[in-house]
């Protein structure tokens, strides 16, 4: 494979990681705000009507799937994000490039709400960094 084939081979991978890492968040944030509306809603054991469907269904059996639901989202979204590199970084390998935004040409919710500019502040640009921390141990603490 030449090197332009396969520097393209690793820039498709990044973006359908890019993308991939984009849905995983987005799923996150929904079950996270569900799980913690349950948990809020239904303090004591009662019964959870499903709309549509008619189910009626245990709020501790929904309540006590959030864990293990929230864990594997949160691993499938670790593992999007390190393949996410691992494809910049032999992109980076095979054409010199070191610039990822350009590449990026699907951001995600969190890389746009906490986009940072060469003008911000180096204090704003740090505390930008750690959103994706921030936010995935916000989730791993409700899981």
């Amino acid at each position: 494979m030449t090197d332009h084939n396969e520097a393209s081979h690793w820039l498709r991978r990044f973006d359908a990681m890019g993308r991939a890492q984009s849905r995983y968040l987005w799923i996150l944030l929904f079950i996270g705000i569900f799980y913690l509306a349950l948990q809020h809603a239904c303090p004591d054991p009662q019964d959870v009507r499903v709309p549509f469907v008619d189910l009626k269904l245990d709020a501790r059996i929904i309540l006590a799937s959030g864990g293990a639901v929230i864990a594997f989202l949160l691993l499938a979204t670790f593992g999007a994000l390190r393949a996410w590199r691992r494809a910049v970084d032999q992109y980076y390998e095979l054409t010199k490039t070191t610039d990822s935004e350009r590449l990026d040409i699907h951001p995600n919710a969190l890389d746009l709400a906490f986009y940072p500019t060469t003008k911000s502040p180096q204090w704003i640009r740090r505390i930008t960094w750690q959103m994706y921390p921030l936010f995935l141990s916000a989730l791993s603490a409700e899981a």
